[in-house]
Order: structure tokens, then C-alpha cells, then sequence
């Protein structure tokens, strides 16, 4: 009885969590020089990097935009003016070319990019909570429960992002496999996921996901054909 009633609890909750007035969508730094194999400079150890993550990630964006889940993006940036000497001294320790300079190929979004009236929000910090510019949108969202997480790198920039996410009140909800590891560690993304399932938050099967989204957008569709025919009636 007791397993069945957390199953219980924890159901009604992931119900709650993915309405579209308490969560959002936050795509975190799926710029082509981290994640485009013709841009990024890092070795390889899997050919196949980044394999059909990109895919994948477009795929629950189209479902989340049609439920009318609000998206944010974050672009990592070199040379920002407030940049600390840390940070400074981080990226001279990178390879030369291609970098995250504003306006080079590399700072660029992949083909899974920003729609027209979505938030960017430009960061220098792992953490993509540090920029006042994220926490802002967030806060700006009252009802806001839960933050789904994509893009890369897993064990770094999106991992962080996570710890600050929770650190500001929110769940953090982790698809499946669309985190995307750096290009030398494959299992990062794992390792990212577990500190997520048993520390942060929850990592879900993107298709729940999708499937989800995609029935709160069909009865947003219901409602608005039966609105529609109520319309008609009372003008007739």
C-alpha cells in the first residue's frame, strides 16, 4: 500500500509539474561550436557524437511550443565586459578556433534554434542561473513548478544549471538522453543523469514527455473548436 501510494503521489505531481502554467522549457547552450562536429574543436571518442540528440531535442520542442510551454535558451559568450579573471583564463586555456566570439560560426545555434519570442539569455557561468537575465524570466512566471533541461554539455553547464534551479525553489526534469556529453567523455550524460534522479529531480523517457504535451495541446484544440461553436450558436 505505502509503494503504491508514493506511485500515486508522484504521478499526480508529474501531472501538476508539466501544465503548461508551471513549467518551462530551458534549452541550454546548443550553439554549434559545442555541439556541431563540424564547429566544435574537442576530440572525439564516438564518432557518432552527438548521434540523434539534436533530433530528439527538436522533436520535444515542437510538442512543448504546441502545448504552449514558454522556452528559454541560453548561449554561453566569450569576452562578456563582466567576465571574471577566472573565466578569462579558462577560455585562454581552449583551443584557439573556432570560439564563442558574438558573430563567429561557433557562437552560432545549430539548426535547433530560438523561435521568434522566445528568451535568449547570454551567460558566462556554468550555471545559467547566475545570469539575472534567467532568473528574471523565471520569477516572471509565477506558477512556475518544474524546468524540463536539454542541450550540453551534460555533466557541466547542464548539470549546474540544475543545481541552481533547485537552489532557486524549482524541480528539475531531465528527458532521457537529451542532455548531450562533451565530445572527449561520453559518460557524462549518465553520470549527469543519476545526480539528477537521485539528487535534483527526475529524468523522464522523452516520449512521456511528448505525449503529455501532446494531449493538453489536443484539448487546448477541443476547447477552442467548442468555443468557436458557442460563438456561432449565440450570433445565430
Amino acid at each position: 500500500m505505502m509503494q503504491g501510494s508514493k506511485r500515486s503521489l508522484a504521478q499526480e505531481a508529474l501531472d501538476d509539474w508539466l501544465q503548461p502554467a508551471h513549467c518551462a522549457l530551458l534549452v541550454v547552450d546548443l550553439q554549434r561550436w559545442y555541439v556541431d562536429p563540424a564547429e566544435c574543436p574537442f576530440p572525439r571518442l564516438d564518432e557518432e557524437w552527438p548521434g540523434n540528440a539534436l533530433d530528439a531535442i527538436q522533436t520535444l520542442m515542437d510538442s512543448a511550443r504546441a502545448a504552449g510551454v514558454p522556452i528559454a535558451w541560453t548561449r554561453g559568450v566569450e569576452g562578456a565586459p563582466d567576465s571574471p579573471p577566472v573565466l578569462a583564463d579558462r577560455w585562454g586555456r581552449m583551443p584557439e578556433e573556432p570560439r564563442l566570439l558574438a558573430g563567429s560560426p561557433g557562437w552560432d545555434w545549430t539548426p535547433v534554434a530560438p523561435a521568434a519570442g522566445e528568451v535568449v539569455v547570454d551567460k558566462i557561468w556554468p550555471d545559467a542561473c547566475t545570469s539575472s537575465g534567467l532568473t528574471e524570466w523565471l520569477h516572471s512566471h509565477a506558477e512556475l513548478k518544474a524546468v524540463v533541461l536539454v542541450g550540453a554539455y551534460a555533466a557541466r553547464c547542464v548539470l549546474a544549471t540544475a543545481h541552481g534551479l533547485v537552489s532557486l525553489g524549482y524541480v528539475a526534469l531531465v528527458p532521457d538522453g537529451l542532455i548531450v556529453p562533451h565530445p572527449d567523455c561520453p559518460q557524462e550524460a549518465e553520470v549527469a543523469q543519476h545526480v539528477v534522479a537521485t539528487s535534483l529531480g527526475y529524468v523522464l523517457p522523452p516520449g512521456e514527455l511528448t505525449a503529455r504535451w501532446a494531449l493538453l495541446s489536443m484539448a487546448d484544440d477541443d476547447r477552442r473548436v467548442h468555443s468557436s461553436l458557442g460563438a456561432t450558436r449565440s450570433s445565430a
